[in-house]
Protein backbone atom coordinates (compact mmCIF):
# COMPACT_ATOMS: atom_id res chain seq x y z
CA UNK A 1 0.00 0.00 0.00
CA UNK A 2 1.03 3.86 -0.56
CA UNK A 3 0.43 6.02 2.35
CA UNK A 4 -2.81 7.59 0.76
CA UNK A 5 -4.17 3.98 0.59
CA UNK A 6 -2.82 2.75 4.36
CA UNK A 7 -4.63 6.58 5.64
CA UNK A 8 -7.79 5.71 3.65
CA UNK A 9 -7.48 8.93 1.68
CA UNK A 10 -8.83 8.87 -1.73
CA UNK A 11 -7.14 11.65 -3.37
CA UNK A 12 -3.28 12.73 -3.57
CA UNK A 13 -4.29 16.29 -2.72
CA UNK A 14 -5.79 14.80 0.77
CA UNK A 15 -2.87 13.05 1.09
CA UNK A 16 -0.43 15.97 1.06
CA UNK A 17 -1.20 16.58 5.03
CA UNK A 18 1.83 17.88 7.10
CA UNK A 19 0.17 18.57 10.19
CA UNK A 20 -1.19 15.26 12.33
CA UNK A 21 -4.39 14.83 12.93
CA UNK A 22 -5.64 14.70 16.94
CA UNK A 23 -6.57 11.20 17.57
CA UNK A 24 -6.44 8.34 15.69
CA UNK A 25 -6.55 7.86 12.17
CA UNK A 26 -8.58 4.18 11.10
CA UNK A 27 -7.43 4.61 7.62
CA UNK A 28 -7.58 0.93 6.37
CA UNK A 29 -7.53 -1.04 9.38
CA UNK A 30 -10.91 -2.23 10.72
CA UNK A 31 -13.20 -0.78 12.98
CA UNK A 32 -11.63 -0.03 16.66
CA UNK A 33 -7.99 -0.03 15.79
CA UNK A 34 -5.85 2.55 13.79
CA UNK A 35 -2.46 3.51 11.91
CA UNK A 36 0.29 3.83 14.53
CA UNK A 37 1.56 7.26 15.40
CA UNK A 38 5.58 7.88 15.60
CA UNK A 39 5.03 8.49 18.85
CA UNK A 40 3.59 4.97 19.56
CA UNK A 41 6.37 3.19 17.64
CA UNK A 42 9.12 5.33 20.19
CA UNK A 43 6.81 4.04 22.98
CA UNK A 44 7.33 0.58 21.73
CA UNK A 45 10.91 0.84 21.24
CA UNK A 46 11.44 2.61 24.97
CA UNK A 47 10.35 -0.09 26.58
CA UNK A 48 11.51 -3.02 24.41
CA UNK A 49 14.79 -0.85 24.88
CA UNK A 50 15.78 -1.66 21.01
CA UNK A 51 15.66 -5.27 20.95
CA UNK A 52 13.80 -5.07 17.73
CA UNK A 53 14.07 -8.97 17.44
CA UNK A 54 11.01 -9.15 20.47
CA UNK A 55 8.82 -7.50 18.05
CA UNK A 56 9.75 -9.62 15.30
CA UNK A 57 7.31 -13.09 14.23
CA UNK A 58 9.58 -16.57 14.56
CA UNK A 59 8.77 -17.12 11.33
CA UNK A 60 9.23 -15.93 7.71
CA UNK A 61 12.66 -13.95 8.70
CA UNK A 62 16.15 -15.23 6.17
CA UNK A 63 18.44 -16.08 8.19
CA UNK A 64 17.73 -14.16 11.03
CA UNK A 65 15.10 -14.53 13.71
CA UNK A 66 12.79 -13.33 16.35
CA UNK A 67 10.76 -14.39 19.33
CA UNK A 68 7.50 -12.34 19.05
CA UNK A 69 8.02 -11.74 22.96
CA UNK A 70 5.77 -8.68 22.74
CA UNK A 71 3.13 -10.43 20.33
CA UNK A 72 3.74 -7.76 17.66
CA UNK A 73 4.41 -10.58 15.21
CA UNK A 74 6.12 -8.19 12.52
CA UNK A 75 6.57 -10.25 9.22
CA UNK A 76 9.37 -9.57 6.68
CA UNK A 77 7.38 -8.55 4.19
CA UNK A 78 9.61 -6.68 2.18
CA UNK A 79 8.32 -3.78 -0.18
CA UNK A 80 7.75 -2.82 -3.67
CA UNK A 81 9.83 -0.65 -5.63
CA UNK A 82 8.17 1.27 -8.17
CA UNK A 83 10.65 2.54 -10.84
CA UNK A 84 11.81 -1.93 -11.53
CA UNK A 85 7.93 -2.63 -10.44
CA UNK A 86 9.26 -5.60 -8.35
CA UNK A 87 9.24 -6.61 -4.59
CA UNK A 88 12.34 -6.23 -2.78
CA UNK A 89 13.47 -7.53 0.70
CA UNK A 90 10.84 -10.24 0.66
CA UNK A 91 11.86 -12.55 4.16
CA UNK A 92 14.93 -9.65 4.84
CA UNK A 93 12.83 -6.52 6.19
CA UNK A 94 9.56 -5.18 7.42
CA UNK A 95 8.37 -1.87 6.37
CA UNK A 96 5.57 0.03 8.08
CA UNK A 97 4.18 3.38 6.98
CA UNK A 98 2.70 5.31 10.39
CA UNK A 99 0.60 8.04 10.87
CA UNK A 100 2.79 10.80 11.29
CA UNK A 101 2.99 12.94 8.19
CA UNK A 102 6.71 14.53 8.06
CA UNK A 103 6.09 18.08 8.69
CA UNK A 104 9.04 19.59 6.81
CA UNK A 105 7.93 18.00 3.14
CA UNK A 106 4.49 16.95 2.38
CA UNK A 107 5.91 14.18 -0.11
CA UNK A 108 7.55 12.15 2.83
CA UNK A 109 5.83 10.20 6.32
CA UNK A 110 7.31 8.37 8.44
CA UNK A 111 8.38 4.88 8.50
CA UNK A 112 9.52 2.00 10.97
CA UNK A 113 11.41 -0.67 9.54
CA UNK A 114 14.07 -3.65 10.51
CA UNK A 115 16.02 -5.11 8.18
CA UNK A 116 18.01 -8.04 8.00
CA UNK A 117 21.45 -8.03 7.63
CA UNK A 118 21.57 -12.04 6.45
CA UNK A 119 25.68 -11.92 6.18
CA UNK A 120 26.17 -10.58 9.50
CA UNK A 121 22.86 -12.05 10.84
CA UNK A 122 21.77 -9.16 12.70
CA UNK A 123 18.78 -6.98 12.23
CA UNK A 124 18.58 -2.82 12.44
CA UNK A 125 15.60 -0.72 13.53
CA UNK A 126 14.91 2.62 11.17
CA UNK A 127 13.06 5.40 11.75
CA UNK A 128 12.84 7.83 8.57
CA UNK A 129 10.84 8.93 6.23
CA UNK A 130 10.16 8.01 2.49
CA UNK A 131 7.68 9.10 -0.03
CA UNK A 132 4.64 8.75 0.51
CA UNK A 133 4.14 7.17 -3.11
CA UNK A 134 6.50 4.17 -2.00
CA UNK A 135 4.68 1.49 -0.21
CA UNK A 136 4.98 -0.68 2.80
CA UNK A 137 2.47 -2.42 5.14
CA UNK A 138 0.30 -1.70 7.79
CA UNK A 139 -0.15 -3.26 11.35
CA UNK A 140 -2.99 -1.79 12.95
CA UNK A 141 -3.27 -1.05 16.62
CA UNK A 142 -6.06 -1.55 18.91
CA UNK A 143 -7.89 1.36 20.19
CA UNK A 144 -7.58 2.10 24.05
CA UNK A 145 -11.62 0.84 25.37
CA UNK A 146 -11.30 4.24 27.70
CA UNK A 147 -10.59 8.20 27.04
CA UNK A 148 -8.35 7.37 30.03
CA UNK A 149 -6.88 4.61 28.47
CA UNK A 150 -6.69 6.70 25.12
CA UNK A 151 -4.65 9.60 26.98
CA UNK A 152 -2.16 6.64 28.77
CA UNK A 153 -0.24 5.92 25.30
CA UNK A 154 2.29 9.13 25.40
CA UNK A 155 5.51 9.45 25.61
CA UNK A 156 5.49 9.59 29.23
CA UNK A 157 3.69 6.39 29.85
CA UNK A 158 3.95 4.00 33.25
CA UNK A 159 4.48 0.36 30.98
CA UNK A 160 4.75 -2.77 32.61
CA UNK A 161 5.68 -6.37 31.69
CA UNK A 162 3.80 -8.89 32.88
CA UNK A 163 3.60 -12.52 31.17
CA UNK A 164 5.44 -11.30 27.88
CA UNK A 165 3.03 -8.07 27.42
CA UNK A 166 3.36 -4.36 27.56
CA UNK A 167 0.58 -2.64 29.87
CA UNK A 168 -0.58 0.10 31.06
CA UNK A 169 -2.27 1.11 34.36
CA UNK A 170 -5.17 3.89 34.36
CA UNK A 171 -6.05 3.41 37.97
CA UNK A 172 -8.63 1.38 37.56
CA UNK A 173 -7.83 -1.07 34.89
CA UNK A 174 -4.82 -2.67 33.08
CA UNK A 175 -4.78 -2.75 29.24
CA UNK A 176 -1.84 -4.17 26.75
CA UNK A 177 -0.78 -1.99 24.35
CA UNK A 178 -3.40 -3.23 22.06
CA UNK A 179 -6.19 -1.82 24.40
CA UNK A 180 -7.15 -5.03 25.45
CA UNK A 181 -8.42 -5.37 28.96
CA UNK A 182 -6.34 -8.00 30.69
CA UNK A 183 -7.25 -6.72 34.61
CA UNK A 184 -8.86 -9.90 35.71
CA UNK A 185 -6.21 -12.26 33.91
CA UNK A 186 -3.91 -10.40 35.83
CA UNK A 187 -5.57 -10.54 39.52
Amino acid sequence: YNWAAIMGYTSTVASNKTSEESGYRQGICPNGYHVPKQAEINTLLAYIEQQHTLLMDSLGWYKVSGNNYVGFGLLPAGYYYQDSRQFIDIGKSARLFLATPNKSNDALAYIFAIKADTTKQTTAITLGSRSKRSTATCRCIKNPSTPTAQAAITDNTTLYAYKGRILYDDEFRIYDLLGRDVTDENG
